[in-house]
């Protein structure tokens, strides 16, 4: 598809050659013969465009796509510690969103458009020399003028690309913060806080904005002058040799037909440098988020094993050096006060927390490569808060394959009608019965539950509390962060954390 110009380019400019070589002859027919073919090969060739254009671009757009959910099933097959705490959501619409569009950009059309543009650039020079090698050089010599502004702007195109990532992240990271914590910025005053981050946000953006903008007027200004000299220059020297002998007209008419296009394609190599160069570190940001390769691992049922498990969470150390042997039976109780780090060390077991040493694994297999396919049907984590999402309950339910959710859990004031609602119009205790149906529905192998019972009611925390004791008896288990009395009084086993340590009894 790239490269059908460049017969067609041939042959246009043999036909120009023709015509104006039967011209300075006064040889009518034969000018009206060859600008007859001249035309008709320009119309043909423009409705072979349009026609097969739009079959190419369908093809394109299909391997866009497949790309695409190729990103997206490599990007969900990552560890959970890797999907929910790498990066923050701004820095993640960057690398998914820009860092992707340039790395199959450069498959889709820099390396084709580079190649492309090298075949038809050796073509048009091997056509001109047949007939004038000085000419064909002269031409070379003027087309390396166009490397000038690529090697000019190619640094500050990396710098600028790596630049604006980076605030674009912070100004959607400060976006997203606003809109999570509107409340809190109304109730205790924050507007004014916000609106001076976000206005250095937006000034140090402005301050690229500029530099980018200066750049490519610079730029722009040069090809403008550069321009005018291949157009003006080609001719002129392509004239001089013709006086001197060096080559016939017809082959200058030829050499100018075809200087357009020789241009245009040693052009779009040099073009190419600093996009290739911008390509080479984005797929160097973008292999972070898909660059796991080896296959995740299914846990068996072995139980629960931490050993010389020690975590940080931003710089802060919260457990040091723990282990422990969680069965799968059974209830076991996370204890601990506030910030001891009882969270974190659920998070740690379900591998969404990955830590700084030791290890931390669930049925024999490291929590940090456990297979996306393992939740929630083997494994079942049940965060503190829980996720305000635009789905219903029964979409969930359904998608999971365990429609009668509501009726197999019985927590009171969950009905179908509540599950046609989306969560996000749930209330809180709702929502936590909505996801609480959904585990003991699915009776997964290992369930982490933290702080379950916030947001229920009394009857929701009974019937809670006889959930997990029919799971007990079915040889099952759970793993539950809580300061609930209730639960704590049903637990077969309890891990108090304190100080960086725990204690475990029963």
């Amino acid at each position: 598809m790239r490269l059908w110009p460049v017969p067609v380019g041939l042959i246009t400019a043999s036909l120009t050659a023709d015509a104006v070589t039967a011209a300075s002859e006064g040889r009518v027919f034969d000018v009206l013969l060859s600008g007859g073919l001249l035309l008709l090969t320009v119309v043909l060739t423009k409705i072979i465009q349009i026609v097969t254009g739009t079959a190419y671009r369908k093809a394109e757009a299909k391997r866009l796509h497949n790309c695409k959910m190729e990103l997206y099933e490599r990007f969900l097959s990552s560890p959970l510690h890797f999907l929910c705490g790498s990066s923050g959501v701004g820095d993640a619409k960057e690398k998914l969103t820009d860092d992707f569009s340039n790395v199959t950009g450069k498959r889709l059309s820099l390396i084709p458009g580079f190649f492309a543009a090298l075949i038809t650039a050796a073509a048009y020079f091997a056509a001109v020399a047949m007939g004038s090698l000085p000419i064909s050089l002269s031409l070379l010599g003027i087309s390396l003028l166009q490397f000038i502004p690529p090697i000019i702007v190619k640094r500050y195109l990396e710098k600028n690309y790596r630049d604006c990532r980076d605030i674009e992240a912070a100004i959607t990271d400060h976006t997203v913060a606003g809109l999570r914590g509107f409340s809190e910025i109304k109730i205790f005053d924050l507007g004014g806080w916000w609106d001076k981050r976000m206005a250095e946000y937006h000034k140090e953006y402005l301050k690229i904005g500029y530099g980018t903008d200066l750049a490519g007027t610079v730029e722009s200004s040069m090809d403008s002058l550069l321009s005018l000299i291949l157009r003006y220059g080609s001719c002129a020297v392509i004239g001089i040799l013709i006086l001197f002998g060096r080559a016939d007209i017809p082959t200058g008419v030829r050499a100018i037909a075809l200087s357009g296009a020789f241009f245009a394609a040693v052009k779009t190599m040099f073009d190419s440098i600093p996009r290739f160069g911008i390509a080479k570190e984005a797929e160097k940001r973008l292999s972070q988020w898909v660059g796991r390769d080896e296959p995740g691992v299914t846990p068996d049922g072995s139980g629960i094993s931490l050993r010389d498990v020690s975590v940080s969470v931003g710089g802060r150390p919260l457990l040091s050096g723990v282990s422990a042997d969680i069965g799968k039976s059974g209830i076991t109780v996370i204890l601990g006060e506030n910030g001891s780090g009882k969270s974190t060390l659920l998070k740690t077991i379900a591998g969404i927390v990955p830590p700084d040493s030791g290890s931390a694994e669930i049925g024999g297999a490291e929590t940090g490569r456990l297979s996306p396919e393992t939740f929630p049907k083997t494994v079942f984590y049940l965060p503190q808060d829980d996720a305000d999402i635009s789905f219903t309950p029964g979409e969930i339910y359904g998608y999971l394959g365990v429609p009668d959710a509501p009726e197999r859990a019985g927590f009171p004031g969950l009905d179908a009608e509540t599950a046609d609602r989306k969560i996000s119009e749930l209330s809180g205790g709702e929502r936590k019965k909505a996801y609480l149906s959904a585990a003991f529905a699915l009776q997964p192998e290992y369930m982490l539950l933290d702080e379950p019972t916030n947001s229920l009611d009394a009857e929701g925390c009974g019937r809670l509390i006889s959930l997990l004791g029919e799971r007990r008896e079915k040889g099952l288990g759970a793993v539950i962060v809580t300061h609930d009395a209730r639960l704590i009084a049903m637990a077969d086993k309890t891990i108090t954390v304190k100080d960086g340590g725990i204690s475990v009894e029963g």
